[in-house]
């Protein structure tokens, strides 16, 4: 049996140096001078060997002064004791001082010293304090124990410390000649672990012999469990050794033990076996998962390798590593394999082989340069297959990235270079930027002089620079949007499946070693300067005139080329590999302004309630780029239906930035921005001085819309509106709604007489008694957090500083909180309601609306039990989805969990009975009954 234990202090070099403690040199002063008592000030000596012409007592109820016991030496000569003293060298490294609040006899006949009440001796990191301690010089032996009281309860056991070990003792002896000694009653703590010993004998320095001993994790002084041995020898900071052992379970023995018991204690990491759990799986058969082996490399890295096997034949593989640099970095590694196999009919088929790869790497910032990782990626089946967790079973869409970024000191230039990936498992899509580099020049003022004081508006001019370069890598190729009647394109085929896209059928290519250099030929390329150029302008006092100018120019390795085949009757579209570039520009302007409004009140609390607009007026302007006066465009004229038709052909088609932008566009736009506050006094407001506090009860209420004054036809745009508050700092309530100023017209389907179109016409709406706009979509979601003591426990741990072992601790439980149960919080309770509409332009519906709430929580129901619970419900099924109920019960040193899931496609339920300690978390009783093992 192979238990982890947590490092036992060394016992040997505890007792010995309690001994030194107590140590009274022999080569000591003869004779001491006695001195009045200082009242209220505790005994307090060096420990000398004390003098064999007389007794020295000092005694009384107060506090005892050192001063009282200071002897004259054998020449007469006074000397006063300062309560502290250097010892013969080789007997003592660092000054020793005791203190005894009752009295402190020193008898020169049987030549002993005697400590009573609260005795405290203190020897470099060493502290022991007891109700009575004596010394005796005969016998070399050094004794501590406690004293009863009026009831008969002994107290002011034997407290060793040193350091951050600490241990209780009934009794203590040593010997500091033989260096042997005898500790009677022992707990002492290390880690999250108790070691309890009837008798313990010290028989070398680097053993210890232990009578009766029981190991719990349990911090009560009759402990709830523990494992139990007549016999154990422990090597301190090393290994733990005992006889037949068992576990006691209220101190009822059970079968569980062993033969022996070896448990390893050291100081630092060490390499041990990691014990799997077992159970049965529905369609894999009997399994053991998550046992290995655990390997520390060095003290910033470890190592665990883990693995899962099926008796059906399946099995699974996943080394993990951790690490971490004090004030520099710390990370995560975790690869998985898994093959799994089917049982048909007495013969094993393979369902198939999984990998999936997590790295996460955090820097602490320091200095300019920033490296971080976070990645997600594997075939699109590991989840599915071999996920534990419903919401990686549920996700289709993952992302990573490994990024590095530098600042140049004293420059406003910056450098980032970064690798990502977005993998959908469900369409089996996969797109990597591998490199991406971006180089920016923060904005510069070149016309403000600092050492010149004015307000000209020309020296707020400011421009800034940005580069961004990519190489995308994607295993599907985009199907080509044109449009035009009677036209046909011919392009290269590629080999994949053939997939629906938002411009027609693309091209699906799976990844594998073959398809590799195909996917590679698909790769997007290009590179994109831009230089924003822009300044504020007072106006009138009251508005801000923010003009600004954006050019830029983007580069590309090859272009399209379109040629017509009279052979084909189509246009083929060849790849030219060679640089390519085009530039473009716009300019803009907005005019904003804030109004105010202020209503006073002056009733109870409430002040006054205002209300702020802010107003902003647009405009924007671009030119065509797609006609012959910048000539990148391709004219093309094509035979169509005996006619030739020109063709103006984009041939940036489906480039990584685009192409030219075709069309030109002269908008004008208009913005209102609402708020509104109430200015209340505060609870704590007195007569003589009045505090106020702004309260909002409209966060924003926004309308927007535009004009296209270079459009044929639809030059007004949709009107947006968004609203949001949050009420009593408790309830979110966030709004938004689309409008079309356009009026929309029915048109029967051909074949459906029944169903009809909803038709956009030219005409607005207002113009033929359809009101201003129509609603053609609108969301609303409220929701509320009711938890009353989690604000203010939040609070006050950011107003402490932590260490950073509570600050790792802190940040592990933020990220794992389903881990943890908080009992100061009494109840907490969210309710989350989501509710969509929107119009439908085709069928026999004309609209429809989607409803959905949420509605979660937890009670504290006693000092021990916490109950919590989630109920989703869908208005269109009209049921509850994915019911969930928790249960914990704290058991002290153990604890119990249960989760059930009652309704939706996966009912399962998870029963466990635990100890809390990590390292006895092995020693624990599950019942699953999950999704995956059925």
């Amino acid at each position: 049996a192979v238990l982890s234990l947590p490092r036992f202090c060394c016992l040997s070099s505890c007792l010995l140096s309690a001994l030194l403690a107590f140590a009274i040199g022999a080569n000591a002063q003869q004779g001491q001078q006695n001195k009045p008592n200082a009242p209220n000030k505790p005994a307090t000596k060096a420990l000398t060997e004390p003098a064999t012409k007389a007794d020295s007592l000092t005694s009384g109820s107060k506090t005892i002064s050192l001063d009282s016991l200071a002897q004259s030496t054998t020449k007469g000569t006074a000397k006063a004791d300062t309560g502290k003293a250097k010892a013969k060298k080789g007997d003592l490294t660092s000054i020793v001082t005791y203190s005894a609040k009752d009295s402190i006899v020193f008898s020169t006949k049987t030549r002993k010293a005697r400590l009573y009440g609260e005795t405290s001796v203190v020897y470099g990191d060493i502290d022991l304090k007891a109700a009575r301690i004596v010394v005796d010089w005969n016998t070399k032996n050094v004794d501590a124990e406690g004293a009863p009281d009026t009831t008969g309860k002994v107290r002011g056991k034997p407290v060793f410390t040193q350091g951050t070990e600490k241990f209780v003792a009934g009794k203590m002896r040593y010997n500091f000649d033989s260096k042997k000694g005898l500790i009677t009653e022992v707990v002492t703590q290390q880690g999250e672990g108790y070691l309890h010993g009837e008798t313990v004998k010290r028989e070398s320095e680097t053993a210890l012999f232990v009578k009766n001993a029981e190991y719990t994790t349990c911090n009560l002084e009759h402990p709830h469990f523990y494992i139990k041995s007549y016999k154990m020898k422990m090597i301190p900071g090393k290994k733990l050794l005992s006889g037949p052992f068992n576990l006691f379970i209220a101190d009822v023995p059970t079968p569980l033990g062993f033969a022996f018991g070896f448990f390893p204690i050291p100081k630092y990491k060490s390499a041990g076996i990691i014990i799997p759990t077992y159970g049965e799986s529905g369609d894999r058969g009997f399994f053991l998962r998550n046992g290995g082996f655990y390997l520390p490399i060095n003290e910033y890295m470890d190592l665990k390798l883990l693995g899962e096997i099926y008796s059906r034949g399946g099995w699974g593989f996943y080394p993990q590593s951790s690490y971490r640099k004090r004030y520099k970095y710390d990370g995560n590694v975790r690869v998985f394999y898994n093959r799994r196999v089917y049982d048909l009919d007495g013969r094993k088929a393979l369902a198939g082989e999984d990998f999936w790869l997590d790295w996460t790497h955090t820097p602490q910032s320091k200095g300019a340069g920033r490296f971080s990782a976070s990645v997600n990626l594997g075939t699109n089946s590991y989840n599915r297959r071999n996920s534990f967790q419903l919401q990686n079973q549920f996700s289709t869409s993952y992302t990573s990235s490994v990024s590095y970024s530098t600042a140049f000191p004293g420059t406003p230039f910056s450098l980032a270079v970064s690798a990502r990936s977005n993998q959908n498992v469900s369409t089996k899509t996969l797109q990597v930027d591998l490199p991406e580099v971006s180089f920016n020049m923060n904005r510069i003022y070149p016309f403000k002089n600092p050492s010149k004081v004015g307000s000209q508006w020309w020296k707020s001019i400011n421009l800034a620079y940005n580069l961004n370069g990519r190489n995308t890598i994607n295993n599907v190729r985009p199907a080509q949007s044109y449009s035009f009647p009677g036209v046909r394109f011919v392009v290269p085929s590629i080999t994949g499946d053939t997939v629906a896209g938002s411009g027609g059928n693309s091209v699906l290519t799976p990844f594998s070693p073959s398809n590799i250099p195909a996917i590679l030929r698909q790769a997007n390329s290009g590179i994109r300067h831009s230089v924003p150029v822009s300044a504020t302008i007072r106006l009138l006092k009251y508005f801000n005139l923010n003009p600004s100018l954006n050019y830029s120019e983007t580069w590309y390795p090859s272009k399209l080329r379109y040629q017509y085949d009279p052979t084909l009757k189509g246009i083929t579209v060849d790849t030219v590999r060679r640089f390519s570039r085009f530039n473009d520009f716009s300019t803009s302007a907005s005019l904003t302004t804030q109004i105010y409004g202020t209503y006073f009140v002056r009733r109870g609390r409430v002040e006054a309630i205002r209300h702020r607009l802010n107003p902003s007026l647009s405009f924007s302007y671009r030119p065509d780029f797609s006609t012959n006066t910048f000539g990148y465009y391709q004219d093309l004229n094509v035979p169509i239906e005996g006619q030739i038709t020109n063709l103006n052909l984009n041939p940036y088609q489906n480039a990584l930035f685009g192409g030219p932008a075709k069309g030109k566009s002269n908008v004008i736009g208009l913005n209102l921005s609402n708020s509104v506050e109430m200015k209340r006094k505060t609870k704590t407001d007195s007569a003589t001085k009045s505090a106020f506090e702004k309260v909002s009860l409209l966060d924003n209420l926004s309308l927007g819309a535009a004009y296209n004054v270079a459009a044929d036809s639809f030059n007004l745009s949709n009107i947006n509106m968004n609203a949001n508050t949050n009420l009593f700092q408790k309830i979110n309530i966030a709004l938004g709604a689309t409008f079309d100023p356009y009026k929309y017209s029915q048109r029967g389907i051909a074949g459906r007489t029944s169903e009809r179109n909803l038709v956009r016409t030219k005409y607005l709406a207002a113009s033929h008694a359809g009101g201003l706009a129509q609603l053609t979509s609108a969301n609303l979601s409220v929701g509320f957090n009711f938890n009353p003591k989690a604000g203010k426990k939040a609070r006050a741990a950011t107003q402490r500083n932590l260490t950073e072992a509570e600050q790792r601790e802190l940040d592990f439980i933020n990220s794992n909180p389903n881990l943890y149960v908080d009992f100061n919080i009494p109840w907490s309770l969210a309710v989350q309601y989501n509710a969509q509409y929107f119009k439908i332009f085709s069928g026999t519906k004309r609209s429809q609306i989607n409803q959905n709430a949420m509605l979660s929580g937890d009670l504290r129901i006693s000092e021990k039990w916490k109950i919590g619970a989630s109920a989703p419900y869908d208005f269109q099924l009209g049921k509850l989805a994915s019911t969930s109920l928790n249960i914990y019960r704290d058991l002290h040193c153990w604890e119990m969990r249960m989760y059930i899931q009652v309704y939706g496609t996966r009912p399962m339920y998870t029963f466990d009975i635990n100890v809390k300690a990590s390292m006895l978390q092995d020693l624990k009783l599950s019942k699953r009954n999950s999704f995956y093992d059925r």
